[in-house]
């Protein structure tokens, strides 16, 4: 972050965070822990914790930078196993991380003074509070062996009055972007003080509280089961529905104006082998598409699938 007038520190403490869903329902909750540094910089350490239908997300992160912005460590964790822990060492970072194979490896990647994290948006808070300041670095996926991602940019768009928790609170709006990747966006609210009031992730929302958020989050008994007849090839899911027909099950499955209620916004089937099936989220820059290869309408309904995320010579 490059000096100047205005900029600062993000404030310093423990800070809690309800986690909504899109339709404002709680889901979990956030805490992040900010300290100084004995170098004049300042770490995070970050708690996530949601639930949904069907399972549950758990993170942990660590993100350290010194007194001109520059990422110092970064640290992953998912659910309760580590993927990533590395530090700053003669412009290298240098630490582990786990491989593609589960396992958890060396890793000695280059370390430009612009490089940065998954959790740079908390950058915004030590910004300029002035619409047009900006900031720009190269985003390091720390999930993915640091992996160089390309640009991630950050610009005060100006102020908004936020009501809450019962009152106005005015805050400086700032936007995150990545040119090459349309799904990283997202909007952060930052105090007068330099807190981290509210964050939009297009899915979810994360809001200031004032108190401890950690009961919101609930375990979602999950709503289907794998059975014993699954292999890396095919997916077996068992479920029990009340109150319907395996008729109705298949319209449901088959059926683009039925999907549409109760999955994606978007949907286009062709039903007949090797007809399409996909699933669209577009809002999301996502997409599950595949063929349809065999079925017995009320009974049977089988077609391949991946994101459009998911490399080509991937299995279906």
């Amino acid at each position: 972050v490059v000096a100047k007038s205005g900029t600062g520190p993000m404030k310093n403490g423990e800070f809690w965070y309800r986690m909504e869903d899109q339709s404002g329902l709680a889901c979990g909750y956030t805490r992040m822990q900010v300290e100084s540094t004995p170098s004049g910089g300042q770490s995070v350490a970050w708690e996530m914790k949601v639930s949904f239908t069907g399972g549950e997300y758990k993170e942990h992160r660590f993100f350290e930078v010194d007194s001109k912005g520059r990422l110092v460590k970064a640290a992953y964790s998912a659910g309760d196993k580590p993927v990533s822990d590395a530090i700053r060492s003669d412009g290298k970072l240098v630490g582990k991380a786990r491989g593609k194979d589960g396992n958890m490896a060396e890793v000695n990647v280059d370390l430009p003074d612009d490089a940065t994290s998954y959790l740079c948006f908390l950058l915004a808070a030590t910004l300029p509070q002035e619409k047009g300041a900006a900031w720009k670095g190269r985003e390091l996926d720390e999930a993915n062996n640091f992996a160089d991602t390309g640009e991630v940019h950050i610009v005060c768009t100006g102020k908004d009055t936020l009501d809450w928790e019962g009152k106005a609170l005015n805050c400086w709006r700032y936007e995150l972007a990545k040119p090459q990747n349309e799904r990283r966006k997202l909007t952060i609210w930052v105090s007068g003080a330099r807190e981290i009031v509210k964050v939009s992730w297009g899915s979810t929302t994360q809001i200031l509280s004032r108190t401890s958020t950690k009961e919101l989050f609930r375990p979602i008994p999950p709503a289907m089961m794998e059975t014993a007849g699954s292999t890396k090839e095919w997916l077996e899911l068992e479920c029990v529905i009340e109150g319907t027909t395996p008729e109705k099950l298949y319209d449901y499955f088959t059926k683009p104006e039925l999907l549409v209620h109760w999955w994606p916004p978007e949907a286009e089937i062709e039903m007949k082998v090797g007809g399409k099936y996909r699933a669209i989220w577009k809002s999301q820059n996502q997409i599950l598409e595949g063929t349809v290869t065999d079925f017995d309408p009320g009974k049977k309904f089988v077609f391949t699938w991946r994101w459009n995320e998911t490399p080509k010579d991937a299995a279906t």
